[in-house]
């Protein structure tokens, strides 16, 4: 026998054509961008042909492998922003904005879908089993609806009585009013949204579909419009949406239904009506003529076009659609309708046309005629026993209620953080999905505290290589940046892009600004030389001070700090109005703020790792122990204080630990008949297992023994067995338990006993051997008893897609298995690049390791985590001065290379050895992976000096070649009658004396000036036997005598 993928009937293998729906076998799907029927998801759901499909995804029937039973599958697939290739079902989504706007979608697909999933008891709305991510992709596991829509209905058949049209929307109007409570609102409601089911259920379906793959930008926004159906509201992308936006929807459902009319546009009505013209929707009488009053005006107060007009919810709509009181027409501003005042209690007249189509819908809703019905067949399940279902991923509510219909108890057994399965949800279950146990068996779950944050730390100031180690250290990522910083030296961060003290997930990627150090383009002036204050003042203004001196800054500490906020500076190492010069380093102490005592969520956490969470918060506990038969013994059950809430240092938090279970007494069910006993024992929530025996001495079906006697403690889940007199000789049950499945089907038959086969995945069992055995080995059994095998199919496969992003991977994909770990991960690479690892999410997650288990059954990708490589280069101004001392450089990009200074020289370039080596420029690119220096290489400036001795002579040559920096040195220069008083640089002795020890600083070629001194000559005179007033004159080198005396002599 095979599956028809069409109608998941079974039918014979000599068919290619079902008998059952005329589906041909291997049919592909209309629509190439569909999944092909018999592709299998999530290692469970076989996936069938398409239903139904839109702008925002397609809907497939589907067969359930492990629970046996016909779904519904909806795949995410907003065609604006993916496609996919035919015959694959891994989805392309498209680059740029519309990734996010479909990674934004599909969250709102998920999160509604685990809303929804709450609301299992509603008659009204379509049933939610199971989500989870696959092939790029969501999808959404749902009930299947065998039947026609609304719309197709009334096609069909035409208008219905109101009394029918009421009764037929009831349980969907109730359901609203329920998932409204929960602030969730449908916005698609419209007759082919509405499903009549075979067996005689009336459901709204797609809820909240239309609004996956929409936001303000995309085309896709079309999709929410119901022309007829949809409020003015819902044209507008901010309009004013709730639960009016229903209540309107459902009012034009029952006009549709009532008067067999699509009412006409809300944005038309709108416009009319602001035109001063007459409201176009015409009363429901006008094609109605046995329409109630108070079911018209019910209908048009719900179909108001003002939201302020509208009935303004879903419990008033029901009241005012089933009251025996006048309802009054609502008419705002559009123009009245005239009232007539009907009797309260009249009986409307059905006329004879219609009394065959109320036949039909009433036997149709209390199921006598109905659709052809498809009975999918159940595995067997033997009595008192039921099968584990799927509640990975459920809220805790949802799991408790599912596995109440299954008749287990949940028990969590623990609490732990995980980046994929979100918080509250359960994260692992103890026994594999399709697990055949007993009724009231305790299943052990253990709930996902979601992703773990982090407070991120305070690293501005701190060196690179600090302030790297500090993230790592709170499983944080980073990448990193550079840029100019005018007081934060290079090297160290200037700038982190999440504020130090922000609680933030573990794995999230922050961005850090590596300081480059002041930047050469700009002139700085520099106008002080001592420190300045900036204790309890903002960094930001810190610096702006410090810059005016050009003091540089880093960070020694932070420290928690109740008077200033973070980021104020605390301490200064050098003091206010100390002398300091140029390029100083002053280390600082900045504030944290005042520390935060924010009360962690423990609940649920074992004993020992709740203490120590407590206490990490700077908080202390107390315990205290009670029973409790839903969290397992050692775990909290509940704290005190709330979780979030703020508190002082030391405060105590009170924790209620779980001691296990309530006990109570066993009772005594020995002399009861079987089925009396199990069913009181069931009803205590304990686990009963039965075990005959032979004996003509007891009357049949009496149980003459219980495992534990009356009055020994048990507790809900606790296994009792019961020994059953049976009335004819019994056989005892082989163990085949660990056999390969043929061996024991062949040791089972031969001891007169029924094989049932249940496979499940089972990683501790080889695949094909028995896991275990109901009846247990060596129970007695009546011969043709069914024993159901539970058999292994081996380690639970889960694909793992590799996402390199940008990078080469040697492995696209690979199996692993759930509980066991990865392994060895590839290793993928990326040029100028270095890989930090494998993460769960492309920007925060959990890092994945070699050693990591695999903790969750769903398809999963892995994001590759790189750093660019930066090279560490430092600059040797070999004897001159460079602002920037070292930088970091990216592989790949070209050297950013500063410009040394050096007094007397001109810089020739930087070079890779201090004498010699190879030049490196700007336009060269980083190539080399390792830290290296690179040396100024200079040429040092020379001058040419003449010297000019005007009428004398210079000694040596009038033209000398100085290096610039070194002295002037000795130069003579001679004239006759003259004294050589020097060089200057003005001719004449004007200008400024050059000195032999003066060092030649000018780069332009320059003459100097010998200036000299007329010789001083001393004459005497000789008056020869006369007298002279003086004997000797003085006179000058080269100049008159000027007047000499007169002698005198006497005769």
């Amino acid at each position: 026998m095979k599956r028809c993928l069409g109608c998941m009937e079974t039918y014979s293998d000599e068919l290619n054509i079902c008998p059952h729906c005329g589906y041909v076998e291997n049919s592909m799907p209309e629509e190439a961008i569909h999944m092909i029927p018999g592709t299998i998801l999530h290692g469970q759901y076989i996936v069938g042909k398409v239903v139904g499909y839109g702008g925002f995804g397609v809907t497939y029937i589907a067969w359930d492998s492990v629970l046996e039973k016909r779904v519904a599958i909806k795949e995410y697939l907003p065609s604006e922003f993916s496609t996919r290739m035919p015959g694959k079902p891994q989805l392309t989504v498209f680059n740029g904005d519309k990734a996010q706007q479909f990674n934004d979608g599909l969250k709102k697909f998920l999160d509604e879908a685990r809303r929804l999933a709450k609301f299992q008891d509603e008659q009204g709305i379509v049933k939610i089993y199971d989500c989870f991510e696959e092939n790029g992709t969501a999808y959404i596991i749902m009930e299947y609806l065998e039947g026609v829509t609304l719309g197709e209905f009334l096609k069909e058949n035409g208008t219905l009585p109101e009394k029918v049209a009421i009764q037929m929307m009831m349980p969907i109007m109730k359901s609203l009013k329920t998932v409204h409570q929960a602030g969730i609102i449908h916005r698609d409601i419209a007759p082919d949204n509405i499903m009549i089911s075979t067996d005689s259920q009336i459901k709204l379906i797609d809820f909240g579909a239309a609004r996956y793959a929409t936001t303000s930008h995309s085309r896709s926004l079309t999709v929410i419009i119901k022309p007829g159906y949809s409020p003015e509201e819902q044209y507008r992308s901010r309009g004013d949406q709730g639960p009016h936006t229903d209540v309107y929807a459902v009012g034009a459902v029952l006009y549709k239904m009532i008067t067999g009319k699509t009412p006409p546009d809300a944005m038309e009505r709108r416009a009319y009506f602001e035109n001063g013209k007459k409201d176009m929707l015409e009363p429901p009488s006008k094609y109605c003529k046995t329409i109630s009053k108070n079911v018209e005006n019910a209908i048009l107060n719900a179909m108001n076009v003002r939201i302020e007009d509208r009935t303004p919810d879903m419990p008033t709509l029901i009241e005012e659609l089933t009251t025996e009181e006048e309802v009054v027409r609502r008419n705002g501003k559009i123009k009245k309708i005239d009232i007539l005042k009907w009797p309260l209690g009249v009986k409307i007249a059905v006329p004879t046309a219609l009394v065959s189509i109320i036949t039909l819908i009433v036997l149709f809703l209390t199921g006598v005629i109905g659709f052809k019905k498809h009975t999918p067949r159940d595995i067997y399940i033997p009595d008192g026993m039921t099968r584990v279902p799927r509640i990975v991923s459920m809220l805790e509510d949802e799991a408790q209620a599912t596995l109440v219909e299954k008749n287990l108890n949940l028990v969590v057994s623990g609490k732990q953080y995980d980046s994929q399965i979100a918080e509250d949800c359960i994260l692992m279950q103890e026994l594999t999905v399709g697990s055949v146990v007993p009724i009231n068996y305790n299943l052990g779950v253990v709930i996902s505290a979601g992703e773990r944050s982090v407070s991120m730390p305070f690293v501005v100031g701190f060196d690179k290589d600090t302030a790297i180690k500090n993230l790592e250290d709170m499983e944080l990522s980073y990448e990193i940046i550079e840029d100019y910083d005018s007081v934060f030296p290079e090297g160290y961060i200037c700038a982190q892009s999440i504020a130090g003290g922000t609680e933030t997930s573990i794995g999230t990627v922050v961005t850090l600004t590596v300081s480059l150090g002041r930047d050469p383009d700009v002139d700085y002036s520099f106008e002080e030389d001592v420190m300045p204050d900036i204790v309890g003042i903002p960094l930001d203004e810190a610096k702006k001070l410090c810059e005016k001196q050009g003091i540089i800054l880093i960070v020694s500490e932070y420290q928690y700090n109740a008077d200033y906020d973070a980021m104020y500076v605390l301490a200064q190492g050098v003091k206010e109005g100390e002398a300091i010069q140029k390029d100083a380093t002053v280390e600082i102490v900045l504030s944290k703020g005042k520390q935060s005592y924010i009360v962690p969520d423990v609940v649920y956490f074992e004993e020992e790792e709740a203490i120590n969470i407590i206490k990490e918060r700077g908080l202390d506990c107390d315990i205290t122990y009670k029973e409790d038969e839903n969290v397992a013994e050692g775990c909290v059950v509940s704290q005190s204080v709330v979780a979030g809430t703020q508190a002082k240092a030391g405060d105590v938090i009170s924790l209620v630990v779980s001691s296990g279970p309530p006990k109570f007494d066993m009772i005594d069910v020995v002399g009861e008949q079987h089925k009396d006993a199990e069913e009181k024992l069931h009803e205590l929530g304990l686990v009963v297992t039965v075990d005959y025996v032979y004996d003509e001495n007891y009357e049949l079906g009496t149980v003459i023994k219980q495992s534990e006697e009356k009055g020994a403690k048990v507790y809900k889940g606790y296994e009792i067995t019961i020994t059953v007199v049976s009335d004819e000789a019994l056989i005892k049950v082989p163990d085949v338990v660990g056999k390969d499945f043929d061996e024991a089907t062949e040791m089972i038959t031969s001891a007169n006993l029924k094989v049932e086969k249940n496979e499940i995945y089972d990683n501790n069992v080889a695949a094909g051997l028995v896991i275990s055995q109901t009846p247990q080995a060596g129970s007695s059994q009546k011969g043709g008893t069914k024993i159901l095998l539970t058999v292994s199919l081996g380690k639970q496969p889960v694909t793992v897609k590799f996402n390199s992003l940008g990078g080469n991977c040697p492995e696209s994909e690979r199996t692993v298995y759930y509980t066991e770990t990865y392994g060895e991960l590839p290793v993928p690479t990326m040029q100028y690049h270095k890989f930090l690892g494998w993460y769960t999410a492309e920007k925060s997650g959990s890092k994945v390791e070699a050693d990591t288990k695999v903790n969750n059954v769903n398809s999963q990708t892995l994001y590759a985590r790189w750093e660019r490589i930066y090279v560490r280069v430092a600059f040797d101004a070999n004897g001159g001065n460079v602002g920037t001392s070292s930088t970091n450089i990216a592989m790949g990009e070209k050297y950013s290379l500063p410009t040394p200074e050096r007094k007397y020289y001109s810089f020739d370039g930087w070079y890779t050895d201090k004498n010699g080596g190879t030049k490196v420029t700007s336009s060269d690119v980083m190539s080399t992976g390792e830290r290296h220096t690179l040396y100024a290489h200079w040429t040092v400036k020379s001058v040419t000096v003449t010297y000019d001795a005007g009428s004398g002579n210079v000694t040596g040559d009038t033209n000398v070649k100085y290096n610039l920096g070194t002295e002037y040195g000795k130069k003579l220069a001679t004239r006759t009658g003259y004294t050589f008083m020097g060089w200057y640089t003005k001719a004449n002795g004007s200008g400024t004396k050059v000195l032999e020890t003066d060092i030649v600083t000018d780069e332009k070629e320059h003459t100097l000036y010998a200036y000299w001194s007329n010789k001083a000559i001393t004459i005497t005179l000789d008056p020869r036997s006369g007298t002279l007033s003086e004997r000797s004159i003085k006179a000058e080198y080269d100049k008159e005598y000027g007047t000499l005396p007169t002698p005198e002599r006497k005769g």
